[in-house]
């Protein structure tokens, strides 16, 4: 039951409300000890944390119990339980411990009056935290009333919920996450610096753009595959311009279900590449959605995707280009036949080329 009762309160902590803990017996070392105390949300950067305060009032108690026992002796009773750490003491260490943590942490009132913070958060504005305990934080820091992190700290203020939002400095070019979780005076703040992350999440984002921008215009065609099932997961502008397909429709097939390839076809491609790793300019006639042959030179490339092996391969039509390789190859035969002939031919051949007129 006391188990089921822990849990039940967490739970409610972590939906956002502070929770006093009722007064409680627990035996330490044998012996009987009173506590009473409160638990409180604490926004973090991978949740919701819980702020965990005990109190100990078995002091309280015995003298409740020997106002209704006057009898028993207060020495025996102070005897029965041994000393725990005063209020005060736990004040101090707690204290300590948010000066030593990493990010910015500090408490207002609920006149929007500091009542705390720690050394990272008073520094952030170069200020010592004495400079900030009894200064209204609107007052002293006019410059973020009105946007996205102002109406987050009244929002938590009146509607008692916490909540976090990721915001631009207004004293700087830093950003920050702010966790907001109301207390029994106000509300507290937890703010990390995640700039350094922002700005790889900025980098990787244009990368990504540019890569987007490269894969889509670029003047030839390009298709990732699986390596395992060789099923078609994605294809470029060029591609489906290429074989007159739409991207859709391209997209989880294999390019002998869509009829670009036959199977022996693709099976030679396949085993060059086993072989080697890599295929580099090889020439494969492919059929368009419309039967027109063409001929190809493909390249191919295995990539990691997602711990997944793939098969980059990109395509370049060198239908026109063969067939004008083949025509001056035609053309260099014949003019080889002609000088065969006239060299075999006794006399004097003429050649003539007429115009229209």
């Amino acid at each position: 039951e006391t188990k089921d009762m822990a849990l039940a309160m967490h739970a409610r902590a972590r939906a956002g409300h502070r929770v006093e803990v009722p007064r409680h017996a627990q035996v330490l070392h044998g012996r009987e000890t009173w506590w009473d105390g409160a638990i409180d949300p604490v926004p973090m950067s991978d949740g919701v944390g819980l702020l965990i305060t005990a109190r100990e009032i078995t002091e309280r108690m015995r003298d409740v119990a020997g106002e209704q026992n006057p009898g028993r002796p207060r020495a025996q009773a102070a005897a029965a339980v041994p000393t725990m750490m005063p209020p005060a003491v736990a004040h101090g260490v707690l204290a300590d411990s948010l000066e030593h943590l990493h990010s910015g942490f500090f408490v207002l009132d609920r006149g929007w009056r500091f009542l705390f913070a720690n050394r990272r958060a008073a520094a952030n504005v170069g200020l010592e935290p004495s400079d900030l305990v009894g200064q209204n934080i609107w007052t002293r820091f006019p410059g973020p009333v009105g946007t996205e992190l102002h109406k987050a700290y009244r929002h938590v203020m009146d509607e008692r919920v916490p909540m976090s939002v990721e915001v631009k400095g207004t004293l700087s070019d830093r950003w920050y996450r702010v966790g907001i979780s109301p207390t029994g005076v106000g509300i507290s703040v937890l703010w990390t610096d995640i700039t350094d992350r922002k700005r790889a999440d900025d980098a990787l984002r244009e990368s990504e753009q540019m890569l987007t921008i490269i894969h889509d215009r670029a003047p030839f065609g390009i298709a990732l595959t699986r390596l395992q099932d060789r099923v078609i997961v994605g294809v470029n502008d060029a591609f489906v311009g290429m074989f007159g397909y739409a991207r859709s429709e391209v997209i989880g097939k294999t390019s002998v279900e869509l009829g670009i390839s036959d199977p022996e076809s693709q099976a030679r491609v396949a085993r060059e590449f086993e072989e080697r790793g890599v295929v580099r300019d090889l020439e494969v006639t492919r059929e368009t959605r419309s039967g027109q042959a063409r001929v190809l030179s493909l390249n191919l490339d295995e990539v990691l995707i997602g711990g997944r092996k793939h098969v980059l391969t990109t395509v370049q039509d060198v239908t026109d280009r063969r067939r004008a390789q083949q025509l001056l190859e035609a053309q260099l035969a014949a003019k080889e036949q002609l000088a065969r002939v006239a060299a075999s031919v006794p006399g004097a051949i003429c050649t003539f080329r007429l115009r229209p007129d």
